[in-house]
């Protein structure tokens, strides 16, 4: 295995070579003094720490994070600008990450909901007050097998609720 002195050197090598040949002179001299500097470098490469140096899960925290942010956060976007990633990681993702770090360090696990859960709760009592009436329970055909209502109302539900 590396050491964790020769990783830091072909890391910032290899940006250096990359940043060198398109010209980005400038952009290089930003990522050496705050990303590929040594005071920088043990800030947030995971291979700062010379006794052990994960080779088995190197991406898989970061495709991970990569994920739940496609997922959860910018799923209605296709082809999105850097400016809006940055709007989305500053006005929402750090703002639930702040709020679910401080409901945990503090012991309560259960304080941090889904931005989506008072909206969810809110239509589940609406539609569980409604009366059922015999004749219109005729229009409803469940299909059990793909989870789809036949009623007008589970198409505009936002959370399939009828």
């Amino acid at each position: 295995y590396k050491s964790s002195t020769t990783l830091h050197r072909e890391c910032a090598a290899e940006m250096y070579t990359w940043c060198k040949a398109r010209g980005y002179y400038r952009l290089w001299a930003y990522l050496y003094v705050n990303w590929y500097c040594p005071d920088q470098w043990k800030l947030w490469a995971r291979a700062t720490d010379s006794a052990e140096i994960p080779t088995v899960k190197t991406t898989t925290i970061v495709e991970s994070h990569w994920r739940t942010l496609k997922h959860d956060y910018l799923h209605r976007f296709n082809r999105l600008r850097v400016d809006l990633v940055v709007w989305v990681l500053t006005s929402r993702v750090l703002p639930d990450a702040v709020h679910r770090m401080t409901a945990i360090s503090s012991g309560q696990f259960r304080i941090f909901k889904a931005r989506w859960r008072e909206a969810f709760k809110k239509q589940w009592r609406k539609e569980a007050c409604k009366a059922v009436h015999p004749d219109k329970l005729k229009e409803y055909h469940t299909n059990a097998v793909s989870w789809v209502c036949s009623c007008k109302s589970f198409l505009h539900s936002r959370f399939l609720i009828c």
